[in-house]
């Protein structure tokens, strides 16, 4: 599947979606992600990053630090991208990109922030 389709595919799912291209990635930004029950922020902007040329993803982040159901904020990596801080989770989850929509993936680190273990 190219890029192309991929963020098609997330443009269809979600609608706010935004896509840069920087030196070194692109990037993909979902406006008004929504989180689990219980987590807060209740929604976040989330942002995938592609390396060129390459339709799948390197890495994600979100806007905002989370806290979990439980009230337990998990570790997280502050980074910046494109002169603005995100934060990068470690969650790794079951994705296929050679068979799997794009959607799939930004759902599976999403509901990771249920899991309170």
């Amino acid at each position: 599947m190219t890029f192309e389709a991929r963020v098609g595919q997330l443009q269809s799912f979600y609608g706010d979606v935004a896509m840069k291209m920087l030196t070194d990635k692109v990037v993909v930004r979902i406006k008004h992600s929504l989180l689990p029950k219980g987590c807060i922020p209740s929604e976040v902007d989330f942002l995938l990053t592609f390396p060129l040329s390459q339709d799948v993803p390197n890495g994600w982040f979100v806007k905002e630090q989370i806290r979990l159901p439980n009230g337990t904020m998990p570790n997280s990596s502050p980074t910046m991208i494109d002169g603005e801080a995100w934060f990068g989770y470690s969650y790794r989850f079951q994705w296929d990109s050679s068979q799997d929509p794009m959607y799939q993936y930004v759902e599976s680190a999403l509901h990771r922030f249920a899991r309170t273990a």
